[in-house]
């Protein structure tokens, strides 16, 4: 499923790039891509607007409210990228005191994440 999801926003994203497509086209070919059977439970949002224009092309529950999912982690991992660099790790020290219950081959006691 995640493979299919980065092909449909590669599909949308590159729809700026595409040669003009005449509104109901583009209409037909959004159609295609979320009515297939693989998104039967999904839930979409779009707004296509002409660029020159300002005016809607193409919307389907445009002005519904959804909950940010991955294409919101697209952004949110993109400003990280651009903040800190590719090279970039981040260190999660892991901290551990005595006194706790010992699992088998485990060193005794709670741990903690900081």
């Amino acid at each position: 499923m995640p493979r299919r999801l980065f092909f449909s926003l590669s599909v949308c994203l590159l729809f700026p790039f595409a040669p003009s497509v005449r509104a109901d086209e583009l209409a037909d070919r959004i159609d295609a891509v979320i009515n297939a059977p693989v998104y039967r439970e999904a839930r979409w949002g779009i707004l296509v607007v002409d660029a020159n224009t300002g005016k809607p092309v193409y919307s389907r529950n445009a002005d519904q409210v959804f909950a940010p999912a991955s294409t919101h982690k697209l952004y949110t991992c993109a400003a990280a990228l651009i903040a800190f660099g590719p090279d970039h790790r981040f260190e999660t020290p892991v901290y551990h005191w005595p006194g706790g219950p010992r699992p088998a081959g485990r060193r005794p006691g709670p741990r903690r994440l900081r």
